[in-house]
């Protein structure tokens, strides 16, 4: 299990990585760079083997998406620059099988949705605009099967999501949801099962398709008044779900709710 987080220190940013071998019970820390002034903003991680996939949103006078892996579990780190053309890289998502590399990716110069994929581990790039829609991708999460990419994102006050196919072609685009002030959306993948976890405003939702994003169920799992919810996410494993999220009032904590129905009933 695997965690990668930015750390500010009398303004020193340092890039970190922390570890757990027995399901998150105790923890191991490393240094993977010393960023100075600049800033290494919203990481994401994924493992494939003994390689370690970063992706980040490195931010100095402008933001960067730049691409940060290791062969050796952490030992030692290489850094490439996958997207400089302006401001780029805000809120990426990252997924891996084997050689081949995924990213989605916000740009904030021109509001849209991009994706950035490698198949040499993350020597070259391909990069493509996956919803030019302005204000389309701000926030996005990105998961796969054999066949496609899936990935849901926010924007212009949209719930988005949209299939990529294996040969790059964009299959689907679908408006899920519209509010005023929906978060960070997390997907997960389970067989033809597709899970979105969402906030809007004071709720905890989760959207869920049984046909590979063909038609959705739309359930609100919690209502939180007088407190702010981020970051969510979403497991499912056979018939269990457990949606995760951050409650900011009074106190602070995560919340965990779950079902072992497929989503039939929660608690």
């Amino acid at each position: 299990m695997y965690v990668v987080y930015n750390q500010l220190y009398f303004n020193n940013n340092k890039l970190k990585m922390a570890e757990s071998k027995n399901y998150g019970y105790t923890w191991n820390t490393k240094l993977i760079y010393d960023g100075g002034c600049g800033s290494y903003e919203n990481p994401v991680i994924c493992r494939n083997g003994s390689h370690i996939s970063i992706a980040v949103d490195w931010y100095t006078y402008r933001r960067d998406l730049q691409y940060i892996c290791s062969d050796d579990n952490g030992i030692s780190w290489n850094t490439m620059n996958v997207d400089t053309t302006g401001d780029i890289g805000i809120n990426p998502s990252i997924v891996s099988q084997g050689s081949y590399i995924a990213v989605s990716y916000c740009d904030y110069d021109n509001r849209i949705l991009k994706l950035a994929e490698s198949n040499n581990n993350g020597i070259d790039w391909n990069i493509k605009v996956a919803d030019s829609k302005y204000q389309s991708g701000y926030c996005s999460s990105i998961t796969y099967d054999d066949d496609s990419l899936y990935i849901s994102y926010t924007g212009d006050y949209i719930l988005r999501f949209c299939i990529i196919d294996k040969n790059g072609t964009l299959a689907n685009i679908s408006e899920l949801c519209s509010a005023d002030d929906i978060s960070i959306p997390f997907i997960n993948r389970d067989g033809d099962y597709l899970l979105i976890a969402y906030i809007y405003g004071y709720t905890i939702n989760v959207v869920i398709s049984d046909d590979k994003g063909q038609s959705w169920t739309f359930q609100k799992l919690d209502t939180y008044l007088y407190d702010t919810l981020t970051h969510s996410d979403v497991i499912k494993d056979g018939n269990f779900i457990c949606v995760i999220f951050y409650v900011y009032g009074n106190e602070r904590y995560l919340k965990c709710i779950r079902s072992q129905d497929s989503g039939q009933t929660w608690e």
